[in-house]
């Protein structure tokens, strides 16, 4: 099978995000593997991606970034070369938690920059994208960063990350 995407073979790297797929099949990926842990995997909603990014305890801080309140250069993988920010720029995804310092207030890595990341949530007729990507300036960067395609819509800046619905605990 031919690559779904123009760049190909530059992209097909171990511990990066994957990219060129569609909603279709991240959500398929998230059955497929939900049947195989045996436990409910999905897609996350925005709200859900949003609370994850900002951190803290209510989970809706007024931190622009995942990290704190202002973008630091070498903290995401994204094109810091066309905003002038600085020299840095990979030009394709980047190994999973290689930003260590850029992770949110909960651990997570990679929530800006790297890959815009699928959502459950549908507005309209697209759904809603999340975290910029390695091809986007500082600005998409932001926790608040959005942007959204048709669901069947394959790109090379796309992909997305797996939230697990932690069962309700009974008897406490």
């Amino acid at each position: 099978m031919k690559d779904p995407y123009r760049f190909g073979a530059a992209f097909d790297v171990g511990n990066h995000p994957v990219v060129g797929v569609n909603w279709y099949e991240a959500l398929a990926f998230c059955r497929w593997l939900s049947a195989k842990v045996s436990y409910e995997v999905r897609l996350p909603s925005e709200e859900a991606w949003e609370k994850a990014a900002r951190g803290g305890r209510d989970g809706f801080e007024s931190r622009p970034y995942p990290w704190g309140n202002e973008y630091v250069s070498g903290y995401a993988n994204i094109d810091e070369v066309a905003s002038k920010v600085s020299p840095y720029y990979l030009q394709q995804t980047s190994a999973v938690g290689m930003y260590p310092q850029g992770a949110s207030a909960g651990g997570i890595y990679d929530l800006s920059g790297n890959v815009w990341e699928w959502t459950l949530t549908k507005v309209n007729e697209a759904h809603v994208l999340r975290g910029g990507s390695w091809s986007l300036d500082p600005r998409d960067a932001r926790a608040s960063s959005r942007g959204g395609d048709l669901p069947g819509y394959r790109g090379d800046f796309r992909g997305f990350r797996v939230a697990c619905v932690v069962p309700a605990v009974s008897g406490l």
